[in-house]
């Protein structure tokens, strides 16, 4: 019966343990980081959709001031044709911001519109958002809706009433959603050859808003991410949505109105861009692999240089020593089969103990913020790139009357507190770490003094406004210091602490900017 000689069996098993252990490593790489970027990807269209819903409630906030003051000007001169159609035309001109302004009577007739059309004057209404307004009688932003002239719609309405409380009309600004209009510039569109693109759902989930215009209208509640964000969630998902195409979507409500906004990417434009850099990362491997072989080849000759030789003496049965010679190579494939086993499971037990030991050496344990050999890492990568940065450091204001009168244990749920705050406050690109005690560090990239100044007083704004686990809010003293001001980090560090002394000083809860 044949058997496989050592230096083949040597070679079989390094071939088979470099195999695996590339494999293993090749693959739990790939998964990794294709995990780490949907979730980045997820993260960036959470905050892009909160970012643009903001916007909307912004615009239509002070849509709403306009018609509330138009409407409080032609409560006394509603009878005035000329005071109505000079109020029609500024709505209309002002910014642009309107595709059209009518004012209504109370039997539902078009008194004014801007622009001017014969057509339009005279005209009773009988569409369902004049409709809602008209028996309403109180500000309103319709879902959309067909007009009367048969446009696709949506009007911001605010109801006139005369000096005695009787009810005059109402009137209304409106968006053509067929057309391009003032969404349009709110939420910049933009084409992404990638498949990137954003839309907005009413309250009913139909579009009324989109890259392409064609869809205006079209009904799409039945995604799973219009569904969550008309129930007034917000997040970030993966999602087959309508046409079947694989998204990572990131959604907000826009409070004022109930309506969503969704910006998301093909799944596919991320995976292609992996699956790229994995046949980069094989070809790149191919020669390592055959000098790796020829390597292997050379130390399993090597190794079975002397095990041949005992077993071409075993042919000498004249020998004396012979039958002991050979009787100790007999144990020898089990042993070989049993390194092989401990050895494929302790390169796989090493690698997940190294993979936890890295993660562990750079976070704080208590708070999830890198610790300072993870900042040292991430000043590392802005050395490379050549970025510049801004030091914004941080420290709880009164933090040991907090443990002194509320415990260690609240004074840590306080820590985990600020933790959050900085991460709600701040981009996926900005370093979060933790210096130690009570004290906190965020490095901004490519952010000047002004750009850190905001990011800064947005965190302190929030501290304020929220309530942290002492039972009221907690506030915090800031320091900021630019890197391009500084020979190094050290000094650029050595700034923001000493601006943030000159903020406890000045007394706290504020922010110093260091001088350059």
């Amino acid at each position: 019966m044949y058997k496989l000689d050592l230096q083949k069996l040597t070679l079989l098993l390094a071939l088979l343990a470099g195999f695996l252990t590339f494999g293993n490593s090749f693959f739990a790489g790939y998964f990794t980081q294709r995990d780490q970027l949907f979730e980045q990807t997820l993260e960036a269209n959470r905050a892009y959709a909160r970012k643009l819903a903001d916007i909307t409630d912004r615009f239509f906030l002070n849509s709403r001031r306009e018609l509330a003051y138009a409407a409080e000007s032609l409560s006394t001169r509603f009878d005035d044709k000329d005071w109505r159609d000079a109020q029609t035309a500024r709505l209309k001109l002002k910014g642009d911001q309107f595709s059209r302004a009518v004012i209504i009577s109370a039997n539902g007739q078009i008194v004014s519109a801007s622009p001017e059309s014969a057509s339009l004057v005279g005209i009773t209404v009988n569409s369902v958002g004049a409709t809602q307004a008209l028996t309403l009688r109180a500000p309103l932003i319709t879902d959309p809706y067909v007009a009367t002239d048969g446009t696709y719609l949506l009007a911001v309405t605010h109801p006139i009433f005369a000096p005695d409380g009787s009810y005059l009309g109402y009137i209304s600004a409106s968006l053509f959603l067929r057309e391009r209009n003032v969404l349009h510039e709110l939420l910049g569109v933009h084409y992404h050859r990638d498949g990137s693109y954003l839309y907005v759902v009413d309250t009913q989930g139909n579009l009324i808003f989109h890259e392409d215009g064609q869809r205006v209208g079209q009904n799409v509640s039945s995604n799973a991410v219009v569904q969550r964000v008309l129930l007034g969630h917000e997040g970030g998902q993966r999602v087959i949505n309508t046409l079947g195409v694989d998204m990572l979507a990131g959604y907000a409500p826009i409070q004022s109105t109930g309506w969503g906004i969704v910006a998301q990417r093909p799944t596919a434009a991320i995976t292609a861009k992996l699956a790229e850099l994995a046949r980069t990362t094989l070809l790149n491997a191919v020669p390592f692999a055959l000098f790796s072989l020829a390597v292997f080849w050379w130390l399993s000759r090597l190794i079975s240089a002397p095990i041949r030789a005992l077993a071409d003496t075993a042919e000498h049965w004249g020998a004396p020593e012979a039958a002991s010679r050979i009787s100790t190579v007999n144990s020898w494939y089990f042993e070989v089969s049993r390194l092989k086993v401990a050895m494929l499971a302790g390169v796989s037990l090493l690698q997940q103990k190294m993979v936890a030991l890295e993660a562990a050496s750079m976070t704080d344990p208590l708070t999830g913020l890198r610790n300072r050999r993870g900042m040292a890492f991430a000043l590392k990568q802005f050395d490379l790139l050549d970025q510049r940065y801004a030091a914004v450091t941080l420290d709880i204001d009164h933090f040991k009357q907090v443990n002194d009168q509320h415990g260690h244990d609240v004074g840590d749920a306080v820590l985990r507190f600020l933790a959050e705050i900085m991460r709600e406050c701040s981009r996926p690109t900005d370093v979060l770490c933790r210096m130690g005690g009570e004290e906190f560090l965020m490095l901004l990239p490519e952010t000047d003094a002004s750009g850190a100044s905001i990011a800064a007083e947005r965190l302190l704004a929030r501290l304020r406004q929220t309530v942290s686990p002492t039972g009221t809010p907690v506030t915090a003293s800031i320091g900021i210091a630019c890197s391009g001001n500084h020979a190094s980090p050290e000094a650029t560090f050595k700034a923001a602490d000493e601006a943030l002394y000159r903020a406890k000083r000045a007394g706290r809860d504020r922010i110093v900017i260091a001088a350059t």
